[in-house]
């Protein structure tokens, strides 16, 4: 018998830890073990497995877990006031919070049994929360050694008194400001807009909350989470009862690490050897998790049993759970529905499962059962659909093939699979897209331009119209290309193929302005692209406005004063102004 089965899914890329941590803790368990969205995890309805894992956190704006998550790890140092915001915490049988106080607060707010563990995630940040800090900083591209002071704020409008305070220290020195992106926008247009105005100030926005803290000196935020785990690694906060001045922030910048509150002591007490007792925990959820059994008891986390539902009660023990109506049904399920001559139930099952994406296998299916009943324009009808899905499969498929002949070394195979690829699907403009490059590539401006502007015809997207323009710009029409990098950019403001594209066109026709227009609202949206703000420095040079030039250079050696080039230009426009 094939050992039982463990899907881990975690629903940002922030719960990774947590879940790496809990796959190393099962692995040398009698289970196997898959993460969800790993190569070859493929798409769409989740495949059977013995208990199915959630690592969730509320507000997080992510895609929703595959039905049927048992178990739910509440992946944060706050309990939220309404379960609703993580909807699977009220259709998990066994969720694991950290710390007895917050099973107890769970405990009345919803149905299922609460166990109190450390979280991974957090239990290695607090042994090293140094390298914690220096890790979060990579991530988010800021200099390891300035001062950050990370701002999460309530949802106010307008100009934040504590911001206020905070940029008055850039004058002092260099200070890098994090906002998170769950900060409302309202708030973050207003401290955007103080920030522009202030010298020093490096402003870096939607950040991950839980990233913006580890990786700051000090801390203000309105969220009891984020508190609560600022002060578990040590971080300095900011009141939220008073009106601090800059002085007292800048007091915490250079202080010491403050002791953690008295509110968290449940928790550090089971945070040793955090992972080993989630998956001691879950592999304990096991087996009532794959024969179907009702809810097992609350046991050691500090909560009442919770009441049982009445559908529940309805239930002999060991009954199997009734079917979820809205669950999509196996492929197994549905032939065997057909077999036993339930077609009504096979219909829409089949209806259901298309319904959720591309699936010419399950219209054939579809198809032959209408055949079957003698609704033949129905059958026709979803035969040609299949076709459809199948041709655009085959046709992405292909491309692929292609794409991987190229960045195998195989330039000779590829052309003949991107044909192959329209030929399959002509109406895609991927394989029109792959032979316009590999023209590219050859030099052969002439072979792109036909290619490109036959995938034009069947996609008017960043990529096409990037396409064509550097496709111009080899023809020796930079004035036709930088038309066709912003009409790409008048789509996607900041793709990225376009934005340098457009810069290569406008230096060869002399359409500056555009050039510095577009890689502008570029950066605007990237600031820590330096080399992107070094185009536009450069730009700005160019145009004879050496005072915006050297306030983006002030930026870029806030993040890194050696950055290659900088010097001379900052030399250059010293000597202009």
């Amino acid at each position: 018998m094939a050992d039982p089965l463990i899907e881990l899914h975690a629903r940002t890329q922030g719960d990774r830890p947590t879940l790496e941590a809990l796959r190393a803790a099962l692995e040398d368990s009698a289970v196997r073990i898959h993460l969800a969205g790993e190569p070859g995890a493929g798409a769409g309805a989740p495949g059977p497995c013995d208990l199915r894992v959630l690592i969730a956190r509320p507000g997080a704006v992510a895609p929703a877990a595959p039905a049927g998550c048992r178990v739910a790890v509440l992946d944060q140092l706050s309990v939220p006031a309404d379960p609703a915001s993580i909807p699977d915490l009220t259709s998990a049988d066994l969720i694991l919070v950290p710390g007895a106080r917050h099973a107890r607060e769970l405990g009345r707010l919803v149905e299922a049994r609460i166990e109190a563990c450390g979280l991974p995630r957090l239990e290695a940040a607090r042994l090293d929360p140094a390298g914690t800090r220096d890790r979060a900083r990579r991530m988010i591209g800021i200099p390891l050694g300035a001062r950050v002071v990370a701002c999460e704020p309530a949802a106010a409008p307008g100009a934040d008194p504590v911001v206020l305070e905070i940029l008055q220290l850039a004058a002092r020195g260099p200070l890098v400001l994090l906002l998170p992106g769950t900060a409302p926008a309202t708030w973050l247009d207003a401290q955007r807009g103080l920030a522009a105005r202030t010298p020093g100030l490096a402003l870096v926005e939607h950040v991950d909350p839980h990233v913006a803290v580890a990786a700051a000196d000090v801390v203000y935020a309105a969220d009891p989470g984020l508190r609560a785990e600022a002060a578990l690694l040590g971080r300095a906060q900011i009141p939220l009862d008073c009106a601090p001045t800059a002085e007292a922030i800048g007091e915490a910048l250079a202080g010491g690490p403050p002791a953690p509150p008295a509110d968290l002591a449940d928790w550090l007490a089971t945070s040793s050897g955090a992972a080993a007792a989630m998956a001691a925990t879950i592999l304990q959820a096991l087996p009532a998790a794959s024969d179907g059994a009702a809810r097992p008891a609350a046991t050691g986390s500090g909560s009442s049993p919770p009441a049982t539902s009445t559908a529940r009660a309805d239930r002999a023990e060991g009954d199997p759970a009734p079917a979820d109506p809205a669950s999509p049904a196996t492929l197994e399920d549905i032939d065997a529905l057909i077999a036993f001559g339930d077609h009504g139930a096979a219909r829409e099952a089949l209806r259901r499962r298309i319904g959720e994406g591309p699936a010419p296998e399950l219209r054939r299916r579809l198809a032959a059962l209408e055949r079957r009943e003698g609704r033949l324009e129905a059958a026709a009808s979803e035969i040609a659909a299949a076709e459809t899905e199948a041709r655009c499969e085959l046709s992405a498929v292909l491309a692929e093939r292609a794409r991987i002949a190229v960045e195998t070394g195989r330039l000779e195979d590829a052309p003949a699979l991107f044909e192959q690829a329209h030929r399959t699907d002509p109406g895609r403009a991927e394989p029109l897209v792959g032979l316009g490059s590999l023209a590219l590539t050859r030099g052969d401006g002439a072979a792109a331009e036909q290619h490109f502007r036959r995938a034009l015809e069947c996609e008017k997207s960043p990529r096409t119209l990037t396409g064509m323009g550097l496709s111009m710009h080899v023809l020796g029409r930079p004035r036709e290309a930088v038309d066709c990098f912003e009409q790409a950019l008048d789509i996607e403001v900041d793709y990225l193929s376009a934005v340098a594209g457009l810069v290569q066109s406008a230096y060869a026709s002399g359409e500056l302005a555009a050039a510095e227009r577009r890689v502008a609202a570029y950066v605007e949206l990237h600031m820590a692209d330096l080399d992107m703000g070094f185009t536009l420095a450069g730009l700005r040079c160019e145009l004879g406005d050496a005072s915006g030039a050297l306030q983006i250079l002030d930026g870029i050696a806030l993040f890194d004063a050696s950055y290659p080039g900088l010097a001379e230009l900052r030399d250059k426009l010293t000597g202009a102004v």
